[in-house]
């Protein structure tokens, strides 16, 4: 999916600084995917600090990528950069809730993951 969304950048005004924009923020994202995916999978508790970081890199680095690619062909000049990231905030908060409120999810959590070969047909 990403390479579908990536092809759609070249017919941008300036397509080299949406590839540029593009690449920082799928890091970004999958750097905060990782942390949080370590934590799952190590039974690790982060600091309120590594939460936030996490919750900036992975669902704020998708809401940043939006909204950086379209003031990077916007002529208003209004960074609305840092509200795109309270929303990423809030929406990750409120979908981890939600997670941890939910009896299905939680108790995914007490079961071992499945093993590759019942995920994938091998």
């Amino acid at each position: 999916m990403y390479f579908l969304a990536q092809r759609e950048l070249s017919g941008l005004r300036d397509s080299g600084n949406a590839f540029k924009i593009f690449n920082e923020e799928l890091v970004n994202l999958h750097r905060g995917q990782g942390l949080d995916l370590y934590w799952r999978d190590t039974m690790t508790v982060p600091t309120e600090e590594d939460y936030y970081l996490m919750i900036s890199l992975k669902t704020g680095g998708l809401f940043r990528l939006a909204t950086r690619l379209m003031q990077s062909v916007s002529t208003t000049g209004i960074n609305v950069l840092p509200l795109a990231e309270l929303v990423g905030t809030i929406f990750q908060i409120r979908d981890d809730y939600q997670n941890l409120c939910s009896e299905k999810v939680s108790q995914s959590f007490l079961s071992p993951p499945p093993s590759l070969s019942s995920v994938v047909d091998i």
